[in-house]
């Protein structure tokens, strides 16, 4: 009778503690999923604000370049004149490396360059941004620095004329590096061809002088099989450093895409 007594009790202290188990599994379960989601939706919204600013950044040297070229339309400029604005907004916004003046035939005749001007008006590749012109990006083989061209057609006195410029990213580059998710996660920038413009990751950056492209990363390559109206993405995955969490954010007027990336650890 005895053992009968001890057994029921054993059994009664288990039909006790299994529920509380269970539970213990599922609130653990339910915080993980919780904890994940949250870091996702942070990285979203990190993204997204850099997207942003970025998209900011660009329209804004965009229209810096517009405004030189309204300077140029004014009346009665001699060409010293014209060169004398072009040296002097090139001091003044170190975003262009190069401003010149093409006439309707596409020759240089006032540039801000020591040298031979060496850049052209983009063809057909080229995007509206703003009402200007501008190229593809790629990787400056002097200066590593992400570049493009931009071109502003002059109206009036001087129709068929060209304002273009050569237009770098440094300050994208501050930006991106300042961007920082938990003590191991990092903000990347991608063109629409899936070339690597930005990286926040010191060790990583040598892959944006390589010029390296991102088109099998799991964020871009599903971002870009999305319609354009969805504007943000989210994904778990794995590659060489381990299980991974990231965020990415589209740029419309670009057709880029911003990414945030952390260790799931």
């Amino acid at each position: 009778m005895k053992k009968i007594s001890t057994r029921f009790a054993l059994l009664m202290a288990a039909a006790a503690v299994l529920p509380l188990l269970a539970y213990g599994a599922v609130s653990i379960l339910s915080l993980r999923t919780g904890a994940q989601q949250a870091v996702i939706q942070g990285n979203i919204n990190v993204a997204r604000r850099a997207a942003e600013q970025i998209e900011l950044y660009v329209v804004s040297s965009v229209k810096i370049l517009k405004a030189v070229s309204a300077d140029l339309q004014q009346t009665g400029l001699e060409r010293w004149q014209q060169d004398r604005i072009l040296k002097n907004f090139v001091l003044e916004f170190p975003e262009y490396r190069e401003l010149t003046l093409l006439d309707e035939n596409g020759r240089p005749t006032v540039s801000s360059s020591l040298g031979q001007p060496t850049i052209g008006v983009p063809g057909s590749e080229g995007v509206n941004i703003e009402g200007a012109l501008m190229s593809r990006f790629s990787v400056d083989d002097v200066d590593l620095l992400p570049t493009a061209v931009v071109a502003v057609r002059l109206n009036g006195p001087q129709d068929g004329e060209w304002l273009v410029g050569r237009l770098n990213l440094e300050e994208m580059w501050r930006m991106v590096d300042r961007i920082r998710v938990g003590e191991r996660g990092y903000a990347l920038v991608v063109t629409g061809d899936g070339l690597l413009l930005a990286h926040g990751d010191p060790d990583s950056k040598s892959r944006v002088a390589r010029g390296d492209t991102m088109l099998q990363h799991p964020i871009f390559a599903q971002m870009k099989t999305m319609p354009d109206g969805v504007a943000t993405s989210a994904q778990q995955y794995g590659d060489e450093r381990g299980e991974m969490l990231g965020g990415g954010a589209r740029i419309a007027s670009l057709g880029w895409i911003v990414m945030v990336e952390q260790p799931i650890a």
